[in-house]
């Protein structure tokens, strides 16, 4: 009889052991997501890619292609209770490092209808964002096929070629049409119209 009982009392601890060990491992939360910036970047690969990623959502403002620095325009995304938006910036540093910044956050206030500006909410929706945007860049950026691709329809758009030479010194300008432009087409709108780039015309 004492058996007996000795074997249900270790049965009963034992199913007790393994039920609060599973218990646990359902309570345990997952890790939380970390920002890492995205590594093995530069301009002639991230700033193509990026003009892909923001498809027609979201266009390039302004870039800096020899500093390795990129804006986009206004970039949707949900917070608490409300909708919000900002500004892209890519920063690319010297060991080809690329950081995903959001900055200009605005919310759109409902009662009002217009959007103000605001800043970093507590419960961190921006965070999310910039390491979901910088996982989308790290798996572009490992595709080599769609950085080919990328490239091609970056440095022969017309509107990228405009923001450039808006802002940029002789030097980048001459730099730029030796790297990307020379012998190639610009395209105006879609494949079907485009102008040959020749030098000195």
């Amino acid at each position: 009889m004492r058996r007996c009982y000795l074997f249900y009392l270790v049965f009963f601890l034992v199913g007790l052991f393994l039920a609060s060990n599973l218990f646990a491992q359902k309570k345990q939360k997952k890790p939380t997501p970390t920002y890492k910036a995205v590594e093995n970047a530069t301009p002639e690969t991230a700033f193509p890619i990026a003009k892909v990623l923001f498809g027609n959502t979201i266009s390039i403002a302004s870039f800096d292609f020899f500093n390795g620095e990129l804006i986009s325009t206004f970039y949707n995304y949900s917070a608490l209770f409300a909708q919000k938006r900002a500004l892209i910036r890519l920063k690319i540093d010297e060991n080809k490092n690329m950081d995903v910044f959001l900055f200009g956050i605005e919310k759109y206030d409902n009662t009002l209808g217009a959007w103000l500006s605001a800043s970093a909410s507590i419960f961190g929706p921006e965070e999310l964002e910039r390491i979901k945007i910088a996982d989308l860049f790290r798996n572009a950026l490992a595709d080599t096929a769609k950085i080919t691709k990328a490239q091609k329809n970056f440095f022969q758009d017309l509107d990228v070629n405009s923001i450039f030479y808006s802002k940029a010194s002789e030097l980048a300008g001459e730099r730029w049409f030796e790297n990307y432009l020379k012998d190639n087409n610009v395209l105006l709108s879609s494949d079907q119209f485009s102008v040959s780039v020749i030098k000195g015309q």
